[in-house]
């Protein structure tokens, strides 16, 4: 599914001068992964075992409230 939507995603680029397209297609290909890694810098809260090691109890708590559906 992947490379299939890639293809997809870069079929109107291919109609640009050789020069110009490649570039486009490469920054297109490129941008999901940046998103991703932001995404996962601004919201993926810290892991509720490395709060605890590192001795703050009512922040790993608060966390595992969040991700665990069990008491």
């Amino acid at each position: 599914m992947g490379v299939l939507s890639g293809f997809i995603s870069n079929f109107p680029f291919s109609r640009l001068l050789e020069h110009i397209s490649w570039p486009v297609m490469f920054l297109v290909g490129g941008s999901p992964p940046i998103i991703i890694f932001a995404g996962v810098l601004i919201v993926m809260p810290e892991s509720p075992r490395w709060l605890v090691m590192q001795g703050r109890l009512e922040e790993a708590a608060v966390v595992l409230a969040k991700t665990s559906d069990s008491p």
